[in-house]
C-alpha cells in the first residue's frame, strides 16, 4: 500500500547498502586526480559523458583524500 505525502508515520527502515565499488574507468578518473595534484596542478577537470558516475568520482576522490590524511 502506498503511503500518504503527509502520513505522520516514520517509514520503514532501509537496509544499508554495502561501499559503492567504482569501475575501471572511475578508479582511473580518480587516480588521474590525484597524479594532477601531484605534478603541482590544483586546477583539475574530470570530464565524463552523461551517466557515467562523476559525482561517484568525485566521492571516490573525497574519500581517498580523507584516507591520505589520517
Amino acid at each position: 500500500m502506498m503511503r500518504s505525502l503527509f502520513d505522520p508515520t516514520p517509514p520503514p527502515e532501509v537496509e544499508s547498502k554495502p561501499g559503492i565499488v567504482l569501475r575501471d574507468y572511475q578508479v582511473a578518473a580518480v587516480n588521474s586526480t590525484f597524479d594532477e595534484w601531484g605534478n603541482g596542478h590544483r586546477s583539475t577537470l574530470v570530464c565524463l559523458p552523461t551517466g557515467c558516475g562523476k559525482s561517484v568520482v568525485f566521492s571516490g576522490v573525497m574519500k581517498r583524500w580523507f584516507a591520505e590524511r589520517q
